[in-house]
């Protein structure tokens, strides 16, 4: 699982492009495994004054 934690909503709006790549590192992954398999991106708000928004990013097993 890739994980990125970003500070605030300007700076995710910035980091977009990276979120892009890392995506396309998943799909390379996930085309050198032989099941059948997705890749599902978790979006998670913290619940501090601060609001963290963290991404993650995991290939999943397709049941």
């Amino acid at each position: 699982m890739m994980v990125v934690t970003i500070a605030s909503q300007k700076l995710r709006k910035s980091l977009k492009p990276m979120i892009k790549m890392m995506e396309q590192v998943m799909l390379e992954i996930r085309s050198c495994i032989n099941v059948l398999t997705r890749i599902v991106m978790e979006k998670r708000f913290s619940r501090c004054p601060g609001s963290k928004y963290r991404f993650a990013f995991k290939i999943q097993l397709e049941l």
